[in-house]
């Protein structure tokens, strides 16, 4: 990478990790005062730092939570050959997290491979169009 495009991501993880230590702060305050606000999840930042707990862990841990959630939301805003890997790991959580979306989108799958196996309903050209 061109030294200069190393300097900016460097100025970009170190705004968007001092705007992420503002909201994890901010979370932490708002919880400790009001417990009906825990659930409320407003964006992305919200929900990385909201999840499995993570905010109460130690500094140093904190401090890698951080990192890492600045770096997702610099690859959310300017994708880069981290992108995929991002999307496919978000995707895998999501589908960890909720079981219902993961046994739908085994039903579609399944359903697409039924079709599929069907010579009149899904040419092998056609991939997983269906007619």
């Amino acid at each position: 990478m061109c030294e200069y495009t190393v300097q900016a991501k460097e100025r970009m993880m170190k705004m968007v990790g001092r705007i992420v230590e503002e909201r994890m702060k901010l979370i932490m305050d708002n919880n400790a005062e009001d417990d009906e606000k825990v659930g409320v999840v407003n964006d992305v930042v919200d929900a990385l730092l909201r999840d499995k707990g993570e905010l109460s862990q130690s500094s140093s841990s904190s401090n890698l939570m951080v990192e890492m959630i600045s770096q997702n939301i610099i690859e959310f805003m300017i994708p880069g050959e981290e992108t995929l890997p991002t999307a496919m790991t978000l995707a895998l959580k999501f589908l960890t997290d909720y079981p219902l979306a993961l046994s739908k989108l085994m039903v579609s799958s399944l359903n697409i491979k039924d079709l599929c196996l069907c010579p009149t309903k899904c040419s092998s050209k056609d991939g997983y169009i269906l007619g």
